[in-house]
């Protein structure tokens, strides 16, 4: 079975790295990944983050990586080059799409795609991640839980509540 990431998901990989980047990081973090999500924009998990007033969709973008948001990939980022918590993250968020796929694809979908709606799930099953941390965080702000985030995703992507 072969998956595939989105075009939006190789440009959320491409801004984590840009951001980690902007760190002077050796490794992308989930951290990374959670601003990524956030910069692209237009995504389902921009638009989860943004109707829970996360601030990660306007708040942590730089001015000059703000700028990078819309040129174009020069380069697309490869799994390979992804390690530690990166490559963990991806890693769930290929279990998520699966799982996504397998229960509520009407027939099944032979090569599932992670969007970016696998990847903010992923982040939220992530225990003591950059990522989880802060989405936690700003989570508890707003009194909303991790599970809260699921539930939205799924929501939004299925047209019905996680629990039918």
């Amino acid at each position: 079975m072969t998956i595939v990431l989105t075009d939006r998901t190789y440009r959320v990989l491409d801004l984590a790295r840009r951001q980690a980047d902007q760190r002077s990081a050796d490794e992308i973090e989930s951290r990374d990944i959670l601003d990524g999500l956030g910069m692209e924009g237009s995504g389902v998990a921009a638009n989860v983050m943004r109707r829970l007033r996360l601030p990660f969709v306007i708040d942590s973008v730089s001015e000059s990586l703000a700028r990078t948001v819309m040129e174009p990939l020069n380069r697309r980022i490869q799994l390979s080059e992804l390690c530690g918590e990166a490559s963990d993250l991806m890693l769930r968020a290929r279990d998520e799409a699966l799982y996504c796929f397998e229960r509520w694809s009407d027939p099944p979908v032979r090569s599932p795609w992670i969007g970016t709606e696998h990847v903010l799930l992923a982040i939220t099953s992530g225990g003591e991640e950059s990522g989880t941390i802060l989405l936690r965080d700003a989570l508890a702000e707003s009194n909303r839980t991790l599970g809260d985030v699921r539930s939205i995703v799924l929501e939004v992507v299925l047209g019905r509540s996680s629990d039918q």
